[in-house]
């Protein structure tokens, strides 16, 4: 494991990155990516090693929805450098707080627009321990019921660590004729982090219906015609509160929600498919798209190209 997710020496910087460019990258985490906003996409990946800590940095130009699994054997970091609306396993996730993985996490993350993530993994043995020697508990007893989050007056020295450390991975270090050893680099940089982190209860706010029963009816519903309107009718609230809740926990509508699953899903039938032989439009109505014109456009607006342009380039 070590030597594939902590390939020490490793260097990646790729800036200008199609998704499926992104998606190869992020393949060692078995990651699928959804693009869930408008326009042609622009993505950036950097990510730098030592034996047993991964620091990396990604741009994503609109919204993404992440689905995956953590990889056996570390603990993973998410951060967020931009203030966006974004929610992990149906949790709104507050500014600066920090999303932290472990083993049999399922990676569930929706982000509404452009995104600047900041993503540490750590071999589970050494954070465990080090955490342990800073903290004086194990990560179980007190991250249980607990939000993990970043010091108010310590974001942006936070956020300078992370930099300066990638920075220095990639630039200085191989060029030095005497090296710090491993060890004491990737000590410095957790005792450095664990110093910017704090810790805090949720708040815990009751609400007139769950949303993420909502989201779980629509990713079963891909195939199958289903009615906003009906499924306000039966949760007793306006159609109007349903937008709002839903757009407030995950950044946009049911019904955008919807049509963006579903357009990914036809563009990865359409990644597939013979393009001799294929017919988009089947594969539209599938997906309950019935005017041709109406999901071209639609299609185009997401992804930048026709459905016809992306058989022909893939």
């Amino acid at each position: 494991m070590s030597n594939i997710i902590f390939p020490a020496d490793c260097i990646i910087d790729q800036p200008d990155l199609t998704i499926e460019m992104m998606k190869y990258y992020s393949k060692q985490w078995s990651i699928e990516h959804d693009i869930m906003g408008k326009g042609l996409f622009k993505g950036s990946v950097s990510v730098v090693h030592t034996p047993r800590i991964q620091l990396g940095a990604s741009y994503y130009s609109q919204g993404i929805l992440f689905k995956g699994d953590i990889p056996d054997g570390c603990i993973s970091f998410i951060y967020s450098k931009n203030d966006v609306i974004y929610n992990f396993q149906n949790k709104l996730i507050q500014d600066h707080e920090i999303i932290m993985l472990t083993k049999g996490d399922e990676i569930d993350l929706l982000t509404s627009e452009e995104i600047n993530m900041r993503t540490i993994a750590i071999e589970e043995q050494l954070f465990n321990q080090s955490f342990y020697d800073f903290f004086g508990s194990t990560p179980s007893s007190i991250l249980k019921a607990q939000r993990f989050s970043i010091k108010p007056d310590m974001i942006s020295v936070f956020e300078n660590i992370v930099d300066s450390w990638s920075a220095y991975l990639t630039n200085e270090f191989p060029r030095q004729t005497i090296q710090p050893t491993y060890n004491t680099i990737e000590s410095e940089i957790l005792q450095q982090l664990f110093s910017c982190l704090m810790f805090s209860s949720p708040t815990k706010k009751r609400k007139k219906f769950n949303t993420r029963s909502v989201r779980d009816l629509l990713n079963r519903n891909i195939e199958q015609f289903i009615d906003i309107p009906d499924i306000a009718k039966q949760l007793n609230i306006s159609e109007s509160q349903l937008h709002y809740v839903f757009k407030k926990d995950y950044g946009m509508t049911p019904k955008k929600y919807l049509q963006s699953l579903r357009l990914n899903a036809i563009k990865k039938e359409l990644l597939l498919a013979d393009p001799h032989s294929v017919n988009i439009s089947n594969i539209a109505q599938k997906y309950n798209f019935f005017h041709m014109s109406h999901f071209s456009l639609e299609y185009k607006k997401m992804f930048g190209k026709t459905p016809s342009e992306t058989l022909k380039t893939y």
